[in-house]
């Protein structure tokens, strides 16, 4: 009889245009069971956590609003809250990449966000050295072609294996071993700074990564309350 009368609340809801909000699937049920282990979590999993708390807060406070006319639909969306530190740690804590990924936001996290610049910064550098050595006629006579590219992070160009060594530090060579790819001696310094703040940045994405699937295992009990209310309300 109560799960007739909370369907009949459900009818009733649609048929006045005013259906709880479920903006997200919700499905990330297999993401806690992964955080409770102890395994950690990529980025677009954790934000796929924040999107579910999002939807859930959203939905409680549709369950305060309709306590009237849908009381049992609204104690079960209002039992939908997610844990608060969940909310306010991940709601926000994710942007967009140009890959349909997602990672850390600058915004959310300044001290990542310069040491995102940073490392940036660096990289560019090295470009603009390379691109001024590249520039010189006389250094290009000396290499096998006229552009570099990235290997091993490093910055190379190629040139013959005979006089490449009197360029800078051989980082490979080609199959045939006619070819070895050189990071320019300009660039050495460089690209050592380039490399060091990208490994930082690189240890802060995973130090902050780290952190907060742990806050997800810590407050998984209470969520997954939260997602079992939400499944009634969604019928």
């Amino acid at each position: 009889r109560a799960e007739y009368a909370t369907v009949a609340e459900a009818l009733a809801c649609g048929a006045r245009g005013a259906s709880p909000p479920l903006p997200h699937s919700l499905n990330i049920a297999q993401t806690i069971d992964t955080a409770r282990a102890g395994t950690g979590l990529s980025a677009m999993q954790l934000s796929e956590v924040g999107a579910a708390c999002v939807a859930l807060r959203q939905l409680a406070r549709w369950g305060a609003s309709a306590r009237e006319h849908s009381p049992r639909l609204a104690r079960a969306a209002q039992r939908a809250d997610p844990p608060e530190r969940l909310l306010a740690s991940l709601g926000d804590a994710f942007e967009p990449t140009t890959d349909a990924d997602a990672r850390l936001s600058s915004e959310s996290f300044p001290k990542l966000g310069r040491r995102r610049e940073k490392a940036t910064a660096r990289e560019k550098a090295v470009r603009a050295a390379c691109d001024s050595l590249l520039s010189d006629g006389a250094y290009r006579a000396r290499l096998s072609g006229p552009s570099a590219r990235w290997r091993a992070g490093r910055l190379v160009v190629a040139a013959p294996a005979g006089r490449a060594e009197v360029l800078g530090p051989v980082v490979s060579r080609s199959r045939s071993g006619a070819t070895a790819f050189v990071e320019p001696k300009p660039l050495v310094p460089l690209s050592a700074a380039a490399r060091a703040a990208e490994a930082a940045r690189e240890r802060a994405e995973r130090r902050y990564l780290r952190a907060l699937a742990a806050l997800v295992a810590r407050h998984a009990p209470a969520l997954e309350a939260a997602l079992d209310a939400a499944g009634i309300v969604d019928g």
